[in-house]
C-alpha cells in the first residue's frame, strides 16, 4: 500500500469502510477507510471508532485524501466537544 502523503492530493474513486475488533480497546471496533485513488492504487487513509463517529463509503468518494482526513478529523473533533 501506498502512504497517504503520496496520495493526499489524488481524489477517491471507490472505498471500503473495515471494521475490526481493536485490541487496545477491549470491546470496542475500530474502522479503516481503504480507498481505491484516480490512479488506481489501494490506499489505507485513515481509522476511526465508529461507536464515536459515523463514515460511509459514500462520504468519501469525490474527497482527495486529504479532505478524508479532514473530513474524519472535523467529525472526531465535533464528536469530542459535544
Amino acid at each position: 500500500m501506498i502512504l497517504i502523503e503520496t496520495v493526499a492530493d489524488w481524489k477517491v474513486v471507490k472505498s471500503a469502510v473495515i471494521t475490526t475488533p481493536d485490541p487496545d480497546k477491549g470491546l470496542g471496533f475500530e474502522a479503516r477507510i481503504i480507498a481505491t485513488m484516480n490512479d488506481g492504487s489501494e490506499v489505507d487513509i485513515i481509522g476511526f471508532f465508529p461507536d464515536e463517529i459515523s463514515i460511509t463509503e459514500s462520504d468519501v468518494i469525490g474527497l482527495t485524501g486529504r479532505g478524508v482526513r479532514e473530513l474524519v478529523h472535523d467529525k472526531d473533533l465535533a464528536f469530542l466537544t459535544s
